[in-house]
């Protein structure tokens, strides 16, 4: 539709109509004129005088020529300050209403009693023409979104007692005009709100006592609001139900309609059915449009502001890390050669042994002779007197303690260089993790500045749900993104909420649990479950003689929906190896969960295992899982074959990169693939890949039924160890990727059909 005919600037024109066809033939047309006039400040006035008109010819020619008399003289003023202008203000409006009414009050007045009678319809009118005016200028010149001035709210409820009474006056093919309008109102407020449709009803009944002297209609429409509020909860079809249904009960008990025939419930039915045939969008666009919602949009609002208040101080303390990481790689010194050391070795016998010398001036071309005894001390560690030249020999009186001097300048020399590596190692690693450190806090900073919406209809549902599973709430709230917070009370099982949440919702969720200031609530913080879960088994045995093995694992989820399977095999074994390959797991395992990137966790881990001086490596695998997507990347520093079963197979897994350690500068090996519900990986240590070949672990894994990772685990290392006791630390992880819902038949089947496999093997 155009903008020139939208809904918009139609709306005000069939609610003026509807209302003036109400009112056109209360109190004399007196109403419908003050209507006219309380409309033309937002609706175009002859076309607004023309309706007015119309209004009144089904309630005879006499009171249509009042209206067409009393809206032409005030258009006459009203056209006479446009052309001026001026605003009519309430002053100038007073006054022209009361000349409008002067034809009226005038023209067949026979009595005084006739006059008074006409005076008092005009007074009402001229008052009606107020509230009309700030009706109009509340619902269409400002808007619903505004909130109401108080004056502006007595009027609007002063103008639904009007138009109740105009309605209860009309017949219409001997039915009551006010039961084709009540109903549909109290379903459309129900809508809106439980308070503002009793308020409504209120109103409307007051409006049909005024018209009616019976109470009849006003306990019709509380006992309509009160049904139509509470099954409003169920769906608008069971609540317009209800108020049916109410209409018949008051028909039948107290005579509403004067008579208890089908007919007479025709006007209810009509309206309820309209109700019906209302878009939805209608009533949810005027439900977020009031002012009763401001609360809503301002906690949107200051929400929106805090979260990029607070992406803006992330990108700058992430600006920060990254100029920090320039700063510690660019101070870093440089790496000295074996020729600085040659010369500086050089330097130091010229003054320390050859300065006190008698004979320095024979040693014509030494100084040449010296740099190159330095140089081969500094490359193989200390110098003989086999390097020493056999010409130089006899002609130096003072070579031992030449010698002697290399030696010790060679041994400062190297210290020295160790130490400015360690300071360079140093000021990388930490370069590093603060590189890595300012790219997390630049994904905090987007997550931050992203928009958080709020499902106002679920966790109206979710908070209800829970209450009626005993389930004491105190308040929810649920983002589109699936993520909810309830506050409920601490007695309640968060496993309990869980579950209601998913009904809710209709995904599946995951629970944790929150302390509040009270230790009477706790939050239960829910998010979406991810599509996969992962299962695993460790089987694991120290090397013969033993007490522990040098072998660790980790499985951890991160909050960003992947699943983390490490192995870590330090070289040797005993409690050394043992202390240092869980130092690395350690560190990897708290480098993930950070959220850390997988060449920043690496390069952390191996930095630290070089510098400390240990000469201990650990050969690690490293599986990566995406939970959403089932892909998975496969990490190897020095690690033996790892082992992946798909419906298509077994895929074996190899890796070239040395073990962490061993290398300042290491690249480790990395493999993406697609595992499938079902699939299995094994990640296995040197001990059992020693004992086993490559080749038998992939054919048990292609001919094995069984499902459990557990038994998948222990049935490797059982065939591993057949060749003998373990000569080697060994560890199996198996992992097997499942639904995030199996059922509990499939489970309770899987265990049986893998304890039966078990017994067989």
């Amino acid at each position: 539709m155009s903008a020139k005919f939208s809904a918009k600037k139609i709306l005000p024109y069939v609610f003026y109509a509807l209302c003036a066809l109400l009112c056109g033939g209360a109190a004399e047309g007196s109403l419908c004129f003050g209507l006219f006039v309380g409309a033309t400040y937002c609706i175009n006035a002859p076309v607004a005088a023309l309706i007015a008109a119309l209004s009144s010819l089904p309630f005879g020619w006499r009171q249509a020529a009042h209206s067409a008399v009393r809206c032409g003289v005030y258009l006459v003023f009203f056209f006479l300050h446009k052309i001026l202008g001026k605003r009519i203000n309430k002053a100038y409006m007073l006054l022209y209403t009361s000349l409008s009414c002067v034809f009226y009050c005038v023209y067949g007045t026979e009595d005084y009693f006739a006059l008074f009678d006409k005076l008092l319809y005009s007074c009402c009118g001229i008052a009606f023409s107020y509230v009309s005016l700030y009706l109009f200028r509340a619902l269409f010149s400002r808007g619903i979104r505004y909130r109401p001035a108080s004056e502006e709210v007595i009027c609007i409820a002063i103008f639904a007692v009007v138009i109740s009474y105009a309605a209860s006056c009309l017949t219409l093919w001997e039915f009551n005009v006010g039961f084709f309008l009540f109903p549909f109102v109290l379903l459309f407020a129900s809508a809106l709100s439980a308070k503002g449709a009793l308020v409504c009803a209120a109103l409307l009944g007051l409006g049909n006592l005024l018209a009616t002297g019976a109470y009849d209609g006003c306990v019709f429409c509380l006992f309509a609001a009160l049904s139509a509020v509470t099954f409003f909860r169920l769906n608008k079809y069971v609540a317009g139900l209800s108020v049916v249904i109410a209409d018949v009960l008051m028909s039948y008990f107290m005579g509403l309609h004067g008579q208890f025939s089908t007919l007479v419930f025709a006007p209810t039915v009509c309206s309820v059915a309209a109700f019906f045939l209302l878009p939805k969008r209608c009533t949810d666009y005027v439900r977020d449009c009031l002012c009763a919602d401001k609360n809503l949009y301002l906690g949107k609002s200051v929400a929106k502001k805090a979260g990029a208040v607070t992406s803006a101080k992330l990108y700058r303390l992430a600006d920060v890390f990254s100029d920090m990481k320039n700063a510690f790689f660019a101070l870093s010194a440089p790496t000295p050669t074996n020729g600085d050391g040659a010369k500086a070795v050089t330097n130091a016998c010229k003054a320390n042994v050859c300065g006190e010398c008698r004979e320095k001036s024979r040693c014509g071309g030494f100084e040449s002779v010296v740099t190159q005894i330095a140089l081969n001390a500094v490359e193989k560690g200390r110098c003989t007197i086999l390097d020493v030249p056999q010409n130089t020999s006899f002609r130096c009186a003072r070579i031992t303690a030449l010698l002697a001097e290399i030696n010790v300048q060679s041994r400062n020399w190297r210290e020295y260089v160790d130490r400015v590596n360690r300071e360079n190692e140093g000021k990388k690693l930490l370069g590093t993790q603060l590189k890595g450190v300012s790219a997390l806090l630049d994904r905090l900073a987007v997550e931050c500045r992203s928009e958080i919406c709020c499902d106002e209809e679920k966790q109206k549902e979710l908070f209800e749900r829970l209450n009626f599973h005993n389930l004491l709430c105190r308040g929810a709230a649920v983002l589109n993104m699936g993520d909810a917070v309830v506050t409920v009370s601490s007695d309640c099982d968060k496993d309990a909420v869980c579950r209601v949440a998913e009904g809710v919702m209709g995904i599946k969720l995951t629970a944790r649990v929150e302390n509040t200031e009270s230790p009477s609530w706790i939050n239960v913080l829910l998010s979406p479950a991810p599509r996969y879960a992962v299962t695993f088994g460790v089987s694991s045995l120290p090397k013969r003689g033993s007490e522990v093995s040098g072998d660790t694992h980790t499985v951890i989820n991160t909050d960003n929906g992947k699943c983390i399977v490490a192995l870590c095999d330090g070289m040797g074994s005993g409690s050394r190896a043992e202390k240092y390959s869980e130092t690395a797991m350690a560190l990897v395992e708290s480098l993930y969960r950070a959220g850390l990137d997988s060449d920043t966790v690496l390069s952390a881990v191996n930095t630290l295992l070089t510098e400390g001086g240990n000469e201990v490596f650990c050969a690690t695998d490293i599986l990566v899982i995406d939970l959403s997507t089932a892909c998975a990347d496969m990490i190897k520093l020095g690690s033996p074959q790892s082992f992946v079963k798909t419906s298509d197979g077994v895929k074996t897994v190899s890796g070239s990169s040395l073990p962490l350690g061993v290398l300042e500068e290491m690249t480790p090996h990395t493999c993406r693939m697609q595992l499938e519900e079902g699939g299995v990986a094994l990640l296995a240590s040197d001990g059992v890949t020693d004992s086993l070949a490559p080749c038998d672990i992939a054919d048990l894994l292609a001919e094995t039924m069984l499902t459990n990772p557990q038994s998948i685990a222990e049935a490797v290392l059982n065939k591993a160890l057949r060749g003998g006791a373990a000569r080697d630390d060994m560890t199996v992880v198996a992992v097997r990727l499942t639904d995030n819902a199996p059922s509990v038949v499939t489970k309770k089947a899987e265990k049986r059909r893998d304890k039966a496999q078990k017994q067989a093997v």
